[in-house]
This record gives structure tokens, C-alpha cells and sequence, in this order.
């Protein structure tokens, strides 16, 4: 049995070592990729179970299109799942579940049976009309929504007056189409926001793009589904969205996107998630309350990058934000389908079996591999990869030493301490 180890246990060596990731003032960024099956979910369960009981990191998952994270807030089953209990033992690990919260993006086929433990630890979260309203790049997530500057300016007096003021009579304060029609083109002798002469172009435009989002069902307003959500902490209140309130609680948080990664909208969610999370990471609140470094995670990142417009917001968010307390951890089959802005900031890099040359040129190139190990990512088996950045090492005698920023093969992932989902059954209730 292995001492007890307060870093973050990887896995092991073909010298019986135990590769380890240690608690760093700045996060780690690191790359996860391969193909599929071979266990690159289950090494970044493993790394989010360690980051969040050993050193106390909060996370957030943007993008879980399979539900693999549904079972993170399970201990594994011993009925069923003993081998994983006993590998945890080996290092004195418990299995132990992870407090996790699932966000499903409202959207108007968005069923119930397709929420997890629907208003227990499920919940749906819709987008802040005010952020639709404000967003200067409306055009950019769907052709169909195109206005001309002056239309902008217009669409910003439906809620705001010349000195950016709320208007408590504007849109935001319309409880459906009829009346933001009335605001706009006017009723009863009474003008609109859009002068009469422009009615037929600019008004008819504007009330045209409001009705289309307001009838897609992801709005806050439209679909009376509050964006925002409420907590009590030593007495204080705190409204903030619902991923950044699980921050400011210590609570794990997933975006489920099955329903919503294939719609023409959805460049905009990533991007206000995106923004709304690197903003808050670095706010008064945040690091008075938490003040600890935040992890975003996301697995097959490839089925958010496959759009030209999302895969763009996705690399200036994380170029122009701050770094310094978010770190993310990226799943994806081709590490060269992964955004340039990810690349440059990465610090680890675990590397699964490939085929793909472009991704073993890259790793040859970058990591001076030998033809030993060129021939080894085309054939790693199951729960075996490479890692490349800084590791530490222990061996069986409990000596602590650093790699060296060598590379290192893994001949045995280790289990995460919470349930794996493995896609092959549904979620199996635990008694």
C-alpha cells in the first residue's frame, strides 16, 4: 500500500512509479486527447475529483454532450464496482462523491425526462434577454439576425436611455411580444421607441430578430425561467448566474449541451459562459468568499469547435482573459483540432492513442520523441498514455522526485474516486 499523497495521482509508470500533478499557485492548463474509449473521460473525472478534495479548486463543465458527468455526484458502487474501490485503496483514497449541480440550457424541445433529477440537482437556466439585447455581435451566431449599426442603437433604446440607465418602462419589463411590439412601433396615439418613418425597415427588422429569439424558448423572459439565482452566505445575499453562484459555493457545476450544441445560438451561450466565468474568477466577492483557483473543463471540445464562429469566441475569450486564477482542462480526439490561444497557454499534455500523423508530428516535434515512442501512441492499450509537462514522481520506497520535463508513459490510469459514467448503461441508482 502507497503513503498517502496530497498531489494529484495520475497514474503509473513501467517502473512501478506513481505520476503525480502537485497544487501550483497558477492552475494548469492541460490537453486530454486520443480516441475515444480509450479513457480520457474518466482521466479527467479523475483529475476533477483530486483538484477539488486535495486542493480545494472549484470547476465548471461547459461542455457535457454524452451526460458523462451525471455520475460524478456518486461514490462508486460496491456491489459492482470493487476493482476501482480497491485501486483507490492502494492509496489510501476513498470513493467519494463530488457536490454537483447539472445546468441544462433551456431550449423549446427540452424535455423533462432529459433533466437530471429535474429541480433536485437538475435545474434548467435560460439567457439574460438584457445580454441578447447588448451583444454587439448578434449577426455573428446567426445570419438570420443581422442589423445595421443604426438598428443596433435603436435596439439599445428599447432598454437604456442616453446615459445607460435602465428604462423601467423599456423591454426589459414586457412580459410578451405584444407588448415589446407596442414599445417599438407605438399604440393609441402614443410613438414607439422606432420613428414612424421607419417603421417598415428598421422596426419591422428589430421586431423581426426580438420575435425569432423570443420564440426559440432561451430567454429568461420568454421562458419565465429566472438567469439568475440567489444565495445566502453568513447572512449575505449574492444574485449572480447559476454557474458563478456554484462557484461562489464550492459546488461542481456541468453544462448539459446535447440538446443545445447544434443550434444556431449556441456560439452565443459559450460565449457569454465564457466571459461571465473569467469575469467573476477575479471579482471582490469571489476571492473574498473562495479565493481559489477555478478550473473550466470540457470534454470533446471538437463538438464546440466545429463551428467557425464558436471555435473563434472560444480562442479570444481565452486569449484576452486573465489566466491567473482559471485554468482549463480540454478533451478532445485531435489535439489538432484544439484553438491556437489553448495551445500557446498549455502547461500538461496526456496523450491517448492516435492515429492521427498531424498530432503525433506535433508531440515528435515538440517532445523530441524517439521512434520507440512515436510507435507507442499508435498503440497504447486502454488507461495507458504519455504525459509531458512537469510531473513528480514517487516511487515504492516513498521517495519524491520531479520528471525533469521528460516525457512518461502510463501503463495504468488511475480510477477517479467519484463514478464514471462508461456510456454503456444508463445511471444505475445507488441504494
Amino acid at each position: 500500500m502507497w503513503q498517502e499523497i496530497p498531489e494529484v495521482a495520475i497514474g503509473w509508470t513501467e517502473m512501478g512509479e506513481l505520476c503525480c500533478m502537485e497544487d501550483t499557485e497558477e492552475p494548469p492548463r492541460s490537453s486530454i486527447s486520443g480516441q475515444s474509449g480509450m479513457g480520457k473521460t474518466s482521466l479527467l473525472n479523475n483529475l476533477e475529483c483530486q483538484e477539488s478534495h486535495k486542493f480545494k479548486w472549484n470547476g465548471v463543465n461547459i461542455n457535457d454532450i454524452k451526460g458523462d458527468t451525471q455520475t460524478r455526484c456518486l461514490p462508486w458502487n460496491p456491489r459492482r464496482d470493487m476493482k476501482f474501490i480497491k485501486e483507490l485503496a492502494r492509496l489510501r483514497e476513498p470513493t467519494i462523491p463530488m457536490s454537483y449541480v447539472y445546468l441544462h440550457p433551456t431550449i423549446k424541445t427540452l424535455k423533462s425526462n432529459q433533466i437530471f433529477y429535474e429541480d433536485e440537482v437538475g435545474f434548467k437556466v435560460s439567457f439574460p434577454f438584457k445580454k441578447f439585447i447588448l451583444d454587439p455581435n448578434i449577426k455573428g451566431y446567426n445570419l438570420n439576425w443581422g442589423v445595421s449599426p443604426k438598428a443596433r442603437k435603436y435596439m439599445i433604446n428599447l432598454l437604456e436611455d442616453e446615459k445607460g440607465n435602465e428604462l423601467l418602462d423599456g423591454i426589459l419589463y414586457k412580459d410578451n411580444l405584444e407588448e415589446i411590439k407596442d414599445l417599438i412601433f407605438g399604440k393609441d396615439g402614443i410613438d414607439g421607441v422606432i420613428p414612424k418613418k421607419m417603421h417598415d425597415t428598421l422596426g419591422n427588422s428589430i421586431y423581426h430578430l426580438i420575435k425569432d429569439v423570443w420564440n426559440r424558448g432561451i430567454l429568461d423572459k420568454s421562458t419565465k425561467i429566472n438567469s439568475t439565482w440567489t444565495a445566502i452566505i453568513n447572512g449575505k445575499k449574492y444574485v449572480n448566474s447559476p454557474w458563478n453562484i456554484c462557484l461562489l459555493c464550492g459546488i461542481a457545476s456541468s453544462m448539459i449541451t446535447k440538446q443545445a450544441r447544434n443550434q444556431d445560438w449556441f456560439a452565443m451561450w459559450i460565449k457569454y459562459l465564457l466571459e461571465d466565468i473569467f469575469e467573476f474568477s477575479s471579482s471582490e466577492e469571489y476571492q473574498l468568499l473562495q479565493g481559489k483557483n477555478i478550473i473550466v473543463r470540457a470534454d470533446e471540445i471538437s463538438q464546440i469547435l466545429n463551428n467557425d464562429t464558436t471555435k473563434e469566441i472560444v480562442n479570444k475569450v481565452i486569449r484576452e482573459g486573465r489566466t491567473e486564477t482559471v485554468g482549463f482542462e480540454l478533451s478532445n480526439q485531435f489535439f489538432s483540432d484544439t484553438p491556437q490561444s489553448i495551445i500557446t497557454n498549455l502547461t500538461h499534455y496526456f496523450v491517448f492513442r492516435t492515429q492521427s500523423s498531424k498530432d503525433i508530428d506535433f508531440f515528435t516535434k515538440e517532445f523530441k520523441l524517439n521512434k520507440t515512442q512515436i510507435n507507442d501512441l499508435r498503440n497504447l492499450k486502454k488507461f495507458e498514455c504519455y504525459a509531458f509537462g512537469e510531473f513528480i514522481f514517487y516511487d515504492m520506497n516513498g521517495n519524491r522526485y520531479s520528471n525533469d520535463g521528460k516525457a512518461i508513459k502510463i501503463i495504468k490510469t488511475k480510477p477517479p474516486n467519484a463514478q464514471n459514467f462508461w456510456n454503456k448503461r444508463w445511471l444505475e441508482k445507488v441504494e
